[in-house]
């Protein structure tokens, strides 16, 4: 699966901004339950993110490139699950996978309709 990028001209916000062209492999799994595993990171209040790496590791090592990148997963997190995890937990998710290349507030892969596994 892959996702290449393409740069454009945000009128709106008045600056480039790099849009993910997703694979039609990857968008075929857009708007499908997943299951997945990965470290949980707050990186702003109220918003989380599940990474391939952990927090320690994900922009900061030496070996980082920006394919790393592709492994973030903004969490839609509702009321009813707990937004106390300590950052760099291991946790297995299962959620609605949503594509974004569209809104650059946000990260390119979003997951909600969140229920943790054990």
């Amino acid at each position: 699966m892959t996702t290449e990028f393409q740069t454009e001209f945000n009128k709106e916000l008045g600056l480039n901004i790099t849009y993910p062209q997703f694979s039609e492999e990857l968008k075929s799994y857009d708007s499908s339950f997943v299951e997945v595993k990965g470290f949980f990171i707050r990186y702003d209040s109220g918003a989380y993110i599940l990474s391939q790496h952990t927090y320690d590791r994900h922009l900061w090592d030496d070996d980082y490139s920006s394919n790393q990148v592709l492994y973030s997963i903004q969490l839609i997190i509702s009321d009813t699950i707990p937004h106390d995890l300590p950052i760099g937990d291991e946790i297995n998710l299962r959620g609605k996978f949503r594509l974004n290349n569209t809104d650059p507030t946000m990260l390119i892969y979003i997951l909600d309709e969140i229920e943790f596994i054990d």
